[in-house]
């Protein structure tokens, strides 16, 4: 059915591989953010703030798809998120991806498939507004199956702000290591490309509607995805961190250079309260849905980890040098 499509966040780091992977499954995709990159790609760009209603149904004139992987403040996510039921609700030809998270099932443990309910109670900010998101699009009468919701666990992969360049950071400076209990949790990891394949997938003709938990079939538990980043790393070993040590990161550590951090402007990584929870949860996410992707087949972790980290060696090269030779100038 390819057609037109709008990507909501293409900028961002999954954006960078929806994109492709739409443009290879036949769509015409126009991608569209408040600010437009300043490379060759704004030709396929439209600058549009889709927190306001009026703006975001002028742009989605035309459009067969959205796919909405907008990330940002919890209030500014749900209002997309209504925004876009009112134009599923006025363009009943639309079709809408929604990302959400796992983020979603909060507290909750043991087995978690598609079947499951997660309530708000409990969630912090940003899992009670994907929650709150997908709970307003499917009540807008006649979309339910017009709308797929993917809920991925992790997103890792090269460039991986969060799940691989912040961790590797936190290795090497010793503040992040073996946990021992308190990194017993499944770590719910998939790679970047497997989600944008699995939207692509959603996109076919023969695609379902409904919710699905994207994860990989692996699994490791956090522990052993530190070790392993460790050892791409160069650590033979990884620094054996006790709960107290890890409680005061969290709640003295972290607070602190979080406010140096808007003061200086400079980046700070912390190991928040939600890291936290999801390093040590008993929750064992699931899908009970067909594969999105073909066969099932998710890139091992193994080969996910040595090229997300061999990246962030190369970032991090790079970004020495670059900071050597500013130093030499000032000098």
């Amino acid at each position: 059915m390819p057609g037109r499509a709008v990507v909501i966040g293409s900028r961002g780091y999954l954006g960078r591989a929806v994109v492709p992977a739409l443009t290879e499954s036949g769509f015409d995709v126009t991608g569209l953010g408040r600010r437009a990159p300043k490379s060759s790609a704004a030709r396929g760009f439209l600058t549009c703030d889709a927190t306001n209603a009026a703006a975001l149904r002028n742009a989605l004139v035309g459009t067969d798809v959205v796919v909405n992987l907008m990330a940002g403040p919890p209030g500014t996510m749900l209002r997309v998120a209504e925004n876009l039921g009112d134009n599923l609700g006025r363009q009943k030809a639309l079709r809408l991806v929604q990302l959400s998270s796992l983020a979603v099932l909060g507290r909750m443990s043991g087995v978690l498939d598609e079947t499951c309910k997660p309530t708000p109670e409990g969630l912090h900010a940003y899992g009670a507004a994907k929650l709150a998101g997908e709970r307003h699009l499917l009540a807008v009468p006649g979309v339910a199956g017009r709308c797929v919701i993917i809920r991925p666990g992790c997103i890792y992969g090269p460039g991986s702000p969060q799940w691989v360049d912040r961790l590797c950071r936190l290795l090497l400076a010793g503040r992040l290591g073996w946990l021992g209990q308190e990194g017993a949790g499944l770590s719910p990891l998939v790679h970047v490309r497997d989600v944008a394949q699995a939207i692509a997938t959603t996109l076919q003709p023969a695609g379902d509607a409904g919710i699905y938990h994207l994860l990989s079939p692996e699994t490791l538990t956090w522990n052993v995805y530190f070790r392993r980043l460790g050892r791409r790393l160069g650590m033979d070993t990884l620094t054996s961190i006790h709960a107290a040590r890890l409680d005061a990161e969290t709640w003295i550590a972290g607070p602190a250079r979080a406010l140096l951090s808007r003061a200086t402007g400079q980046q700070a990584d912390r190991i928040t309260p939600a890291m936290r929870h999801l390093f040590r949860s008993a929750a064992r996410p699931a899908s009970v849905r067909r594969p999105l992707l073909p066969g099932g087949r998710f890139i091992p972790h193994e080969t996910g980890i040595a090229e997300a980290v061999s990246a962030f060696l190369v970032d991090r090269s790079t970004e020495m040098r670059r900071t050597g030779k500013q130093r030499e100038a000032a000098a």
